[in-house]
């Protein structure tokens, strides 16, 4: 498949859908005590670069060619979102890849050869030089809201993302770069911000549209960062079409610049997004699986296509989905699960590099 950086073209159109839950974790930094509060909130970076602005609008649209029907087998997981004509990267449930092998092999294509002819390949857009994470928990009323928030993801998350900054396992993306060359960096206070926002909720059954307008409620929020991942994360119960029985969670980039993560309630999929992976019960599990996958490709293609993919459309995460899951040690003594993410130095997957 053809970078969509360069082409303003996907192969595949649908919705997708998918979720997952899993295990334990320790605690990092500190969560609101209140809705509407928000904490280590990091100032706005200005407006977006020249570079961005120019490849912006080459990332956000698509055109649909070929089959439109995921029961066709698609062959890889950049998704034309034809209500928003914009890509969507979705990371497909386990279930939904063994149903359709075509999507293994083209995926898993890494996995079986040290050619490196396999590995990522850097498609001229943007990468994120110095990563940050804000969180958004649209709906959901606070660490402690036990009706739209059962199992606790709010404060996994929230320490798992506020783990992962200058560890060994996500200096992986530290190989790649933009135009310059200019690094991904891999700073150690990654998780800049945090906010429950309960000025409205989710729709049972919400669209791309309404999460990305969520990702810039969050970016007025915060702060316009264009290195920053706004990550979008719903209560129990609600989720866009696909979830769960296609896809765990995705990544897109809107018009207005900001890099943003659909992330459901995980736990909600149950095994199929990676509920007891790892750890038994293990019910949360899937929530640092899904969500360091996640992280990890915006940060190495915020534009979802014209950033590190590999010939078939992957990025550094889908090259390596469901391999290999293992509990990973953070340098703030936390453990939580994770999948390897490819590295070009070693054209594998590895958990550290």
């Amino acid at each position: 498949m053809k970078h969509f950086g360069k082409l303003a073209a996907a192969t595949l159109c649908g919705s997708l859908f998918a979720a997952c839950s899993g295990g334990t974790g320790s605690v990092a930094p500190s969560v609101p005590s209140a809705p509407g509060q928000s904490v280590n909130a990091a100032p706005a970076s200005g407006k977006m670069s020249q570079e961005f602005r120019l490849t912006k609008p080459m990332r956000l649209r698509c055109t649909v060619i070929g089959r439109k029907s995921l029961g066709a087998e698609p062959n890889t997981p950049q998704i034309c979102d034809t209500t928003t004509n914009r890509i969507k990267h979705v990371f497909f449930t386990r279930a939904f890849l063994k149903r359709h092998p075509k999507i293994k092999v083209g995926r898993n294509a890494g996995y079986y050869s040290s050619s490196s002819s396999n590995n990522l390949v850097y498609g001229g857009g943007p990468v994120e030089t110095t990563p940050a994470i804000y969180l958004i928990f649209w709906g959901i009323n606070g660490p402690n809201d036990t009706t739209n928030d059962p199992n606790g993801m709010a404060t996994y998350i929230t320490n798992f993302y506020g783990a992962v900054g200058g560890s060994s396992w996500m200096n992986t993306d530290t190989q790649y770069y933009q135009n310059g060359p200019q690094y991904i960096g891999n700073p150690s206070g990654e998780l800049a911000g945090v906010w429950y926002d309960t000025s409205s909720s989710p729709p049972s059954n919400y669209t791309d549209a309404q999460v990305a307008a969520e990702a810039d409620a969050g970016s007025a929020h915060f702060g316009y960062n264009a290195n920053a991942n706004y990550v979008v994360v719903t209560p129990t119960g609600t989720a866009e079409s696909g979830f769960g029985s296609q896809w765990c969670a995705y990544h897109s980039i809107d018009g207005n610049g900001v890099s943003y993560t659909d992330m459901p309630y995980v736990s909600d999929a149950g095994s199929g997004c990676g509920a007891g992976s790892v750890n038994s019960p293990g019910t949360l599990d899937g929530v640092s699986i899904v969500g360091g996958h996640e992280e990890a490709e915006t940060q190495t293609d915020p534009g979802a296509g014209n950033g590190w993919i590999d010939s078939s459309g992957s990025e550094i995460g889908d090259k390596c989905a469901w391999m290999n899951l293992q509990n990973t040690n953070f340098p703030n003594g936390s453990t939580f699960p994770t999948q390897p993410l490819w590295s070009n130095a070693s054209s594998g997957c590895v958990q550290a590099y």
